[in-house]
C-alpha cells in the first residue's frame, strides 16, 4: 500500500513539473509575441487558449472515473469566462456538480484545485449546483454576472446546458433591476476614482473609461438580449458600427497597455504608477524632448482613449437606460421647430437639419443650459451631436451667430459646468475651441497637477461656480462679496478655460495663453477692452498664488507692487477668484485654510490700497490702530489685560501689528500677561479658532540659535511649518512665531498633543538643544521618478533692507532646520519665513539679513551659502534614501 501511495504521489510529482513547465514555455511565448508587437487581441486570445488547454489536460488527469465527466463541469467564469486574460490576469473557475455528489467527488475536487495551485496558477474558484448558483447569484449580483460569462472547459456539457436557463426560469435578477444594481455599482466605483479618469496614476481596469466600463455595458446588454459579445449591440440597433469599431479600438488600446504593465510589473497590476510609466514610456518608444516628457507622451494617447470610451459608453448606458425603463406611450413636447422633449429629454425633431444647419449643434446645448426642464439629452441626440461634430469647421466656427450663443454659454452660470461637459463628452468642445482639442489627454507630470490639462480646466471652471453657491459667503466673504461685483462673468469664465491651455507647448504657458485667449477672444467679436481683459487674467494668473505665498503680505512695497500690477478693483476681482478656483481645481492637497487666509490677505490689502488711491506706507498707522482697537475689544472682558496690553505694545515695531489678526495679538497679550518671570522662555500653542492651523508663540531672550532650536524640537514633533517670524524687542527679548500644520487636521488633535508639543520646545530651549537629526522616512514613491534639484535664489527689492531666499527642493522632514542651521553657521538673520509644499516639492522663502542687518549684496557670500544648503539638505536626503533602498534589499 505504501508503495502504492508512493508511486501516486511520484506521479503527480512528475506531472506537476510537467505542467509547470508548460506554463513557463507559455509564458515565454506570450513575453516574445508581446517583444514582437503582436497585436494584443492575439496575445489575450494565446493565454485563453494556453490556460483552456492546460486546465482541459488537467482536469482528464485528475478526474479519471467515467462518472466524474457525467456529474461535473468544469467552468470558465469572469474574465476567463469572456476570454479576456491578460499575462497575469486571474484565472476564476465553477466547477458544476449534481445534486447529491457533493461528498463523493470532495477529495478529487480539493486534489484537482490543489495541483492548479500546485502547479502555479493563481485560481479563483467555486463549487456548486444548480441550485446553489440561483440561490447565491439572487443574493450577490456579482456572481449572477460571472455566471452570465460562464463558458464550458471540460466535463459534463449537458449538465453546463441547463445553467443559464435555470437561472432564466428562476427569474434571478429581472432586467430592470440588474440595470439599477449595475448603475449603482458603476457609479460608486467611478466615485472611489474621484469622477474623473484623468488622475496622474490611473488604474486600466476600474478606473473612469476603463474596461470595466466596457465590460458594464456588455453585461447589461447580455442580460437584456442574451449573447455574449458588443457587436450584438450593433445587430439590435443600439450601436453603430463606427461606434462599435471605436470601442473595440479602445479595448484593444486598452489591453495592449495592460498586458505590457503585467508584464513590465512582472504580476498583475492594474494602476498607472508612475514607476511602471517610466518603464512603460520606453517599451512604447516614448522619449523626451524640449516640450514634452516621454511620460507624457505615454500617457496622452492613454487619456485620450479612456475619454472616448467613456463617452461612448456613457451614451450607451443612457440608450438602455430609455430603453428598459420606457413609458408605454411617449410624452413629447415641441420647444420650436428644431427641437422637442421626449419623456423630459432632449431631442431632435428632424435629424435631417442638421446637415443644412449644423450650427443647431451649438444650439442643442443653449437649450439644455437654458430650459430647467430639460432632464438631460436622449442617447440618439448625443449620437448625432458626435457623429456630426465635424460638420463644425474654420468658417462654421467664425460665424457671428456661433460665436454669440458660445459667447453666451459662458456669460450664465446657469447649468454651466454640465453644459460644457455635455459639449465636451460630444467632442463640440475641441471642435468649437480648437485649442482645447490640443490639450485633451495632456499630463502635467509634475505632481502638482493630479489630473490632465482638459480636466483641470473643466474642474477650475467647475470651482469658479461654486464659488456662487450662498454658502461661499461663509467661508470665502471676499470671494463672495468679489463674485457679486463681477459685470461681465463670461470673462472670468473663459479665463478659467484657458488659463492652461498652452500647456505642453514650447515656451512659457502663461505668454502662450495670452495671445491664445486674446485671438480667440477677437474671434468672438469681444470689444477690444473685454479681449484684453482676458488674456491679462491668462497672462498673469499666477501672479497672486505666487505673491501670497513667497513675499512677504507685511510689507508695505510688496503690496504697492502688486497694486501696480493690477491696476483696478475689477482685475484684482477676477484674479483673486481665478487665483482660487485653480488652487482647488488643481488637486485634492493643494488649497488649505492657510493659503486661502494669505491670499484672501493679500487681496484686501490690495483693495484698500486701490480704493484710498495712496501707497499702503500712508495706511499704515491707520491700520495698526484699527487692529489694536479689535484687539482691545476682544481683551474688553479683562480690564488687566488691556493695560497690560499697553505696555507691551509698547516695546514692539509697526511690522507686528501688520503681521497678525486682531484674534492672535489678543492672545499674545493674554499669554504674556499671565506668565511670570519663573515661566520664561514662554511656549505657547493653540488652535486658530478660525483657520485649521496651530499657533505658536516663543517669548525668550534673544540668541542667534533659538531659531534653530525651535525649528528642531518642531520637526521632532512631527509639526508642518508654513510661516515663522521674529520680533526682537529693544529688552533683550525676542518673540518668535510659528503657524504649523499637525499631521492630521488641527480638529483631530488633542489638547494633551499640544500640551506634549510645548514641553518638547520648553525643554530644548532650555537645554540649548541645537543639534538634531531629522527623522527617516522612506522617499515618496511618485517622487523617485521626478528630478527636483535643490536650489537657492537670492534677490532683493529696490528700497528694501533684507534679501529673499527662495529654497526650491524635494520635500522632506527637517527641512526648515536643515536650512537655519546653516544660516547659524553663517551668521545670517532670519526674519521671516514662509513655506510652500505642492506635491513632493518645496518651495520655501526666507526674509534674511546679514550679522550687521543689511542686505546680502555680495554675490559670493550668496555662492557659498547656497552651495553650503543645497549640501546640507541633499548630503541628509540622500543618505536617507540609500538607508531606504538597503533596508528593501535586505528583506
Amino acid at each position: 500500500m505504501r508503495k502504492h501511495v508512493s508511486t501516486a504521489a511520484l506521479h503527480i510529482d512528475a506531472n506537476i513539473r510537467d505542467f509547470r513547465q508548460r506554463i513557463n514555455d507559455s509564458a515565454s511565448k506570450l513575453n516574445q509575441m508581446h517583444d514582437r508587437n503582436v497585436r494584443p487581441v492575439r496575445l489575450v486570445q494565446f493565454r485563453v487558449n494556453s490556460v483552456d488547454s492546460i486546465l482541459k489536460d488537467a482536469w482528464n488527469e485528475m478526474m479519471q472515473q467515467p462518472a466524474c465527466n457525467q456529474d461535473m463541469a468544469l467552468v470558465a467564469v469572469g474574465g476567463y469566462g469572456r476570454e479576456e486574460l491578460n499575462p497575469y490576469s486571474d484565472i476564476d473557475i465553477l466547477i458544476l456538480i449534481d445534486n447529491g455528489v457533493q461528498e463523493k467527488y470532495a477529495p478529487m475536487i480539493e486534489q484537482f484545485v490543489r495541483f492548479l495551485w500546485d502547479i502555479g496558477y493563481e485560481i479563483g474558484h467555486s463549487i456548486r449546483t444548480l441550485g446553489d448558483c440561483v440561490k447565491q447569484s439572487r443574493n450577490d449580483i456579482t456572481v449572477m454576472t460571472n455566471l452570465l460569462e460562464a463558458r464550458y472547459c471540460a466535463g459534463s456539457n449537458e449538465l453546463f446546458s441547463q445553467l443559464k436557463p435555470t437561472l432564466e426560469k428562476s427569474k434571478v435578477w429581472p432586467v430592470r433591476k440588474f440595470y439599477q444594481a449595475k448603475l449603482d455599482e458603476l457609479e460608486t466605483r467611478h466615485h472611489k476614482f474621484a469622477d474623473t479618469a484623468f488622475n496622474l496614476e490611473p488604474n486600466v481596469k476600474e478606473g473612469p473609461g476603463g474596461l470595466r466600463d466596457i465590460h458594464t455595458i456588455m453585461w447589461i446588454a447580455m442580460r437584456y438580449f442574451g449573447g455574449r459579445d458588443l457587436h450584438g449591440l450593433v445587430e439590435h440597433g443600439f450601436l453603430l458600427e463606427e461606434e462599435y469599431q471605436s470601442l473595440i479600438r479602445g479595448r484593444n488600446y486598452l489591453w495592449k497597455m495592460r498586458n505590457a504593465l503585467h508584464i513590465v510589473a512582472g504580476r498583475r497590476e492594474d494602476r498607472l504608477l508612475f514607476a511602471h510609466q517610466v518603464k512603460l514610456a520606453k517599451v512604447f518608444g516614448c522619449f523626451d524632448d524640449d516640450s514634452n516628457k516621454a511620460v507624457e507622451k505615454l500617457m496622452k494617447p492613454y487619456f485620450r482613449t479612456v475619454k472616448e470610451l467613456r463617452h461612448i459608453t456613457s451614451m450607451l448606458q443612457q440608450h438602455l437606460y430609455e430603453t428598459i425603463f420606457a413609458p408605454k406611450r411617449h410624452k413629447i413636447k415641441a420647444i420650436n421647430e428644431r427641437f422637442r422633449l421626449v419623456d423630459g429629454y432632449l431631442d431632435f425633431a428632424n435629424p435631417a437639419q442638421i446637415d443644412q444647419f449644423p450650427q443647431i449643434l451649438v444650439e442643442a446645448c443653449t437649450l439644455f443650459q437654458n430650459h430647467e426642464k430639460i432632464r438631460g439629452v436622449r442617447s440618439s441626440t448625443l449620437r448625432l451631436m458626435r457623429s456630426k461634430r465635424r460638420l463644425i469647421n474654420r468658417q462654421l466656427r467664425l460665424r457671428q451667430d456661433v460665436q454669440a450663443a458660445l459667447i453666451n454659454i459662458f456669460s450664465k452660470e446657469q447649468r454651466l459646468t454640465e453644459t460644457l461637459k455635455l459639449m465636451d463628452d460630444t467632442n463640440l468642445l475641441g471642435r468649437l475651441i480648437p485649442q482645447f482639442k490640443q490639450i485633451t489627454g495632456q499630463l502635467q507630470y509634475d505632481l502638482f497637477h493630479v489630473y490632465t490639462v482638459d480636466a483641470h480646466l473643466l474642474n477650475v471652471i467647475w470651482h469658479l461656480h461654486q464659488l456662487t453657491r450662498p454658502e461661499t459667503a461663509q467661508e470665502l466673504p471676499a470671494a463672495w462679496e468679489a463674485m457679486k461685483r463681477l459685470v461681465k462673468p463670461e470673462r472670468l469664465f473663459l479665463a478659467g478655460l484657458f488659463h492652461d491651455i498652452a500647456k505642453g507647448q514650447s515656451g512659457d504657458h502663461s505668454q502662450l495663453g495670452e495671445v491664445q485667449s486674446y485671438k480667440f477672444c477677437k474671434d468672438a467679436k469681444m470689444s477690444e477692452y473685454d479681449a484684453h481683459f482676458v488674456a491679462w487674467l491668462v497672462r498673469h494668473h499666477l501672479a497672486m498664488s505666487f505673491t501670497s505665498q513667497r513675499e512677504d503680505l507685511n510689507d508695505p512695497e510688496v503690496i504697492s507692487r502688486f497694486a501696480t500690477k493690477v491696476g483696478n478693483q475689477e482685475h484684482l476681482d477676477n484674479l483673486y477668484l481665478l487665483t482660487i478656483a485653480d488652487m482647488r481645481g488643481t488637486g485634492p492637497n493643494v488649497w488649505n485654510d492657510w493659503k486661502g487666509k494669505m491670499l484672501e490677505h493679500l487681496f484686501l490689502a490690495t483693495s484698500r490700497a486701490l480704493l484710498t488711491n495712496t501707497l499702503p506706507h500712508d495706511e499704515v498707522m491707520p491700520r495698526i490702530q484699527e487692529v489694536q482697537l479689535d484687539s482691545l475689544a476682544q481683551l474688553n472682558k479683562q480690564p488687566r489685560l488691556k493695560t497690560s496690553a499697553q505696555r507691551i505694545w509698547e516695546l514692539l515695531d509697526d511690522d507686528y501689528f501688520l503681521s497678525y489678526d486682531a484674534n492672535t495679538i489678543a492672545w499674545h497679550v493674554e499669554q504674556l500677561s499671565n506668565a511670570s518671570a519663573i515661566d520664561f522662555p514662554l511656549v505657547a500653542f493653540r488652535t486658530h479658532p478660525s483657520i485649521e492651523v496651530v499657533q505658536v508663540l516663543v517669548f525668550a531672550t534673544s540668541s542667534d540659535e533659538l531659531f534653530t532650536i525651535v525649528a528642531g524640537a518642531l520637526d521632532r514633533q512631527h509639526l508642518n511649518v508654513v510661516e515663522a517670524r521674529m520680533h526682537p524687542l529693544p529688552n533683550g527679548l525676542t518673540a518668535y512665531t510659528f503657524v504649523v500644520l499637525t499631521p492630521d487636521s488641527y480638529a483631530s488633535q488633542s489638547e494633551r498633543y499640544l500640551r506634549s508639543s510645548e514641553d518638547e520646545v520648553y525643554h530644548s530651549i532650555i537645554n540649548r538643544k541645537i543639534e538634531h537629526s531629522p527623522r527617516s522616512v522612506a522617499p515618496h514613491r511618485v517622487a523617485q521618478h521626478m528630478q527636483f534639484p535643490t536650489r537657492a535664489v537670492f534677490s532683493h527689492s529696490s528700497g528694501s533692507d533684507y534679501t529673499m531666499m527662495e529654497i526650491s527642493a524635494r520635500d522632506r522632514p527637517g527641512l526648515l532646520y536643515l536650512v537655519v542651521r546653516t544660516l547659524l553657521k553663517h551668521r545670517i538673520k532670519l526674519l521671516s519665513a514662509k513655506i510652500t509644499t505642492s506635491g513632493v516639492r518645496v518651495r520655501d522663502v526666507f526674509f534674511i539679513v546679514d550679522r550687521d542687518g543689511n542686505y546680502l549684496a555680495d554675490k559670493k557670500t550668496q555662492s557659498i551659502l547656497a552651495d553650503d544648503i543645497r549640501q546640507a539638505v541633499d548630503s541628509v536626503t540622500h543618505s536617507k534614501s540609500r538607508r531606504s533602498t538597503q533596508l528593501k534589499e535586505h528583506s
